[in-house]
């Protein structure tokens, strides 16, 4: 009896020091796969900030060749100017503005704004005549006897015409009062992306950045309508249909008045350049000059 209590005496404690084994051994695999789990998460965390440095790199670098690019574009617009002045003091430059003046421009220089820039030009031209074709569409400048396009791209204009940069736009993101108050005021962009968004429907909102302090975000909200005419998606965000993205000048006056709230001001949204386009002259005449000379006076004096 006393044999077999002590053979069992060791095998209990032979059971027990292969549990204590196994234990021993699970605890270090356990260890083991906590270490590689805490490497792998590791690893996508220095992926994550290499793929953010790699992208603030890249921003910055973009913002660097836009700013490059402003700086050259004012550089030739000056050059231009200068050589067009020349050549008409050379020619005489003796010429008042006078006759009819045909001035293609966007549809949305419909606008209370711009159309009291417009009377005042008359007002201190009376010889000229003005024929403003409100059209979006490329235009043959020669072929349809236009003196003056204004544009807001450059791209669709034909490399037969003078282009000449006049101003950078402004423009908002905007909400309707009423609207504003059923919905909430939106306080950061992600909150803009709640919300529903009248957008025209040549601006591509996947590739609008906006920017604070370093900070930046890519503005792809809710687009529930779609318009080709920026007159109507102002009326359309005016009637409570959602919040827009517009021309500062278009809404100027709806600001003023309280029907609209510009949102997010203190977040630099992407503007727009302004150009004038005519035909190649051996000088400008003085109706065109003219006018080139009074948008730029009124948006210089528009951004004091």
């Amino acid at each position: 009896m006393v044999e077999q209590a002590a053979l069992q005496v060791e095998r209990d404690l032979a059971a027990q020091a292969e549990a204590n084994r196994q234990a021993e051994a699970a605890a270090h695999a356990g260890h083991a796969a906590s270490a590689n789990e805490a490497a792998a998460v590791a690893a996508r965390e220095a992926q994550a900030r290499q793929a953010a440095a790699e992208a603030l790199r890249t921003r910055e670098a973009a913002d660097a060749e836009r700013r490059t690019a402003e700086t050259a574009a004012q550089q030739a617009a000056a050059e231009l100017q200068a050589r067009e002045t020349a050549a008409e003091r050379a020619a005489g430059g003796t010429e008042k503005p006078q006759g009819l003046l045909r001035v293609t421009m966007p549809m949305w220089f419909a606008n209370h704004h711009v159309c009291s820039w417009l009377a005042e030009y008359c007002r201190l031209y009376p010889a000229v005549s003005l024929d403003l074709i409100l059209d979006n569409r490329k235009i043959d400048l020669v072929a349809e006897g236009v003196d003056l396009a204004l544009r807001v791209s450059s791209v669709d204009l034909p490399p037969t015409l003078i282009v000449r940069p006049l101003s950078e736009i402004a423009f908002y993101l905007i909400g309707e009062t009423e609207y504003l108050q059923r919905h909430g005021t939106p306080a950061t962009p992600q909150e803009i992306l709640t919300h529903n968004f009248v957008q025209a429907s040549y601006v591509d909102m996947e590739h609008i950045k906006i920017s604070r302090d370093g900070e930046h975000f890519n503005l792809a909200p809710n687009s529930t309508i779609r318009a080709d005419n920026t007159p109507m998606v102002r009326e359309m965000v005016l009637a409570g249909g959602g919040l827009g993205y517009l021309p500062a000048w278009t809404v100027k006056r709806d600001l003023d008045s309280g029907r609209l709230v510009r949102l997010l001001p203190e977040w630099r949204i992407p503007s727009a350049t302004l150009y004038a386009a005519y035909a190649d002259r051996a000088f400008l005449s003085a109706k065109i000059r003219s006018f080139i000379d009074f948008l730029v006076e009124k948006i210089k004096q528009e951004a004091v």
